[in-house]
């Protein structure tokens, strides 16, 4: 039965552990030991748990007395983590060990399986990025292509009416950059919105904070005025080799 708040629990007859207070205490042999560090992040391996964890050398296990006969663990680093596993499993076999598959862990395995699924997905998901980038970037190579097209009788008009080279190229210069901060202005929400989507259907999975790919955003920014301006700068120049007076002339494209 369970002591009411404020009795002692010697007259329950138990101690705070729940033992019988007249059952004699095994003797307990403690024996000091110096900590070298502390660190705030556990290795790999390692969980963090409300119990003290101590991480020795190898050089500790010929001393018995710095471990006890209960559960622990023992990392091996080994130049070849393949032999290694055959290694201490011929050992277990030969001396007639029991123990359980599942408890020989061998993390360079499971990092070469990680590995290869990550380069995997890597290569879809760079091939799938590619091909929108090369649609994108035939999409407003004829977007822009046609739009000056259509207006080259208006530019002829402005060439016939004193405009330089220098001027037209200033104006197309102004409209790259309205064409780039228009397409800037809606794609750069978007592409932050779905970020975040992706942040928290990864961070099901793991614990991480949200943080912005500046890297990438950077490049994607340069690249939408690098596009914009090389199908700019392709346009204007065909411009420049046609005759005014033809461009006048002429009423369909």
């Amino acid at each position: 039965e369970n002591s009411s708040d404020g009795e002692d629990f010697g007259s329950s007859g138990i101690d705070f552990f729940g033992r019988p207070i007249d059952q004699p205490v095994r003797p307990v042999e403690y024996e000091e030991i110096h900590i070298a560090a502390t660190v705030k992040t556990a290795p790999a391996g390692i969980d963090s748990g409300r119990a003290m964890k101590l991480i020795l050398p190898f050089s500790a296990f010929k001393d018995k007395k710095a471990f006890n006969e209960g559960f622990m663990n023992v990392y091996i680093c080994a130049d070849d983590p393949d032999k290694a596993e055959n290694d201490v499993k011929s050992v277990f076999e030969t001396r007639g060990i029991e123990f359980a598959p599942q408890r020989l862990y061998n993390r360079a395995e499971e990092e070469r399986t990680v590995s290869n699924m990550i380069i995997l997905v890597k290569v879809f998901s760079y091939g799938f990025i590619a091909l929108i980038s090369l649609i994108s970037v035939a999409n407003v190579f004829n977007t822009v292509s046609t739009n000056v097209a259509l207006r080259r009788r208006d530019y002829a008009m402005l060439r016939s009416l004193g405009m330089t080279n220098r001027g037209i190229n200033r104006m197309m210069n102004y409209e790259c950059l309205l064409y780039g901060t228009r397409s800037l202005l809606f794609g750069f929400p978007l592409s932050v919105g779905m970020t975040y989507l992706c942040y928290l259907s990864a961070a099901e999975a793991a614990q991480m904070s949200f943080t912005m790919p500046w890297t990438a955003v950077a490049i994607a920014v340069v690249s939408v005025f690098m596009v914009v301006f090389v199908s700019m700068l392709y346009s204007t120049s065909r411009l420049k080799r046609e005759n005014p007076v033809d461009a006048l002339k002429d009423e369909n494209i």
